[in-house]
């Protein structure tokens, strides 16, 4: 392994007219960059927009990431896929530890930007799109509304599903990078509630990774016939998201994580990551430097850890010590 690269690609939806694709890889050339280049070529203005919302500048700054944008890919066959949708409100990359860890054990990523819901989204040509105002003044206990989000980030994902075919035939970077028979579906939030709802309308997605996902938005209906990592923060019983989020949602989210595990008929993990809340999955404690540093990281590793030993169907027992089952003896918590 010798470094990342990163292409950006945008492509057609039916819903939101654009979808915007980051695809990470193993690249020839290692190298690393600041930051900011995650938003290339509107570096500037995405920057300004973090400190607009509280983020240091000078913390940020000082913070690298490591891809090389349209770098010589390293491989000449195809490697399995990991699938990504984020968090409302989350760009599709703010997740480099995970992107980083899964490149580097010989997987493609490539994110989807869902541009109606991320907080803001650069353009190819640098236009910076803001997240639509009737997400941005949603009640999180509207359930209703939340699934109609759920419907349009599933509708995404089926697109995104049907190009990745056409970018492996002819795209003239990444032609023949994806071996498409072995895609996994990742998401976050409500992009972990997406790819569970996706994966039992399309058996393109072999299996299913949850972080923190929204489990209250799921139908309760129907089966999950594919392997399933429900991966949580450490506010994991009913009485314990009380603490952190509104009673109708936790005991909502509480019935839906039942019935995830009651009907999933695969393979599956539920785990809980001691010391995350709901953003440590994402880029966003590290932007806004949030908590102490080793805490941060062994949060971060610990989450790649258990990613890792799923996909390998490892050994979970054997793993870091913040990574605690919650399934034991068939009781979700």
């Amino acid at each position: 392994m010798k470094g990342i690269g990163r292409a950006v690609r945008k492509i057609n939806s039916m819903e939101n007219n654009n979808i915007m694709l980051s695809v990470f890889y193993p690249a020839i050339n290692q190298t690393e960059g600041p930051y900011t280049q995650i938003f290339i070529p509107s570096e500037e203005e995405a920057l300004n927009i973090f400190i607009e919302l509280g983020a240091d500048k000078d913390h940020i700054s000082e913070l690298i990431v490591e891809f090389t944008n349209n770098a010589n890919i390293l491989d000449d066959q195809p490697l399995p896929v990991i699938l990504f949708s984020p968090g409302i409100g989350v760009d599709r990359d703010l997740y480099t530890s995970l992107i980083k860890y899964l490149v580097e054990n010989r997987y493609v990523v490539v994110t989807i930007g869902h541009i109606l819901d991320t907080l803001f989204t650069v353009m190819e040509d640098g236009e910076i799109l803001f997240q639509d105002e009737s997400v941005r003044t949603l009640d999180f206990t509207d359930f209703q509304a939340l699934k109609e989000l759920l419907e349009t980030r599933v509708s995404d994902i089926i697109t995104v599903l049907d190009n990745l075919e056409d970018i492996n035939g002819h795209d003239p970077l990444l032609k023949g990078i994806f071996n498409l028979s072995n895609t996994v579906g990742v998401g976050h939030s409500l992009g972990g509630a997406a790819m569970l709802e996706t994966a039992r309308k399309d058996s393109r997605l072999k299996a299913c990774i949850s972080l923190d996902g929204s489990l209250h938005l799921l139908e309760k209906e129907g089966e999950f016939h594919f392997p399933v990592l429900n991966l949580r923060q450490e506010q994991a019983t009913c009485e314990e998201m009380m603490s952190v989020m509104k009673d109708v949602i936790a005991e909502a989210y509480t019935e839906g994580q039942e019935y995830l595990y009651q009907n999933s008929r695969d393979h599956r993990v539920f785990a809980k990551i001691r010391g995350a809340d709901h953003m440590s999955f994402s880029d966003i404690p590290l932007i806004f430097n949030q908590g102490e540093d080793e805490e941060r990281t062994g949060i971060y590793e610990a989450i790649n850890e258990a990613v890792g030993a799923f996909l390998l169907r490892g050994q979970f027992s054997s793993i870091s010590e913040r990574i605690i089952l919650i399934n034991e003896n068939g009781r979700v918590i």
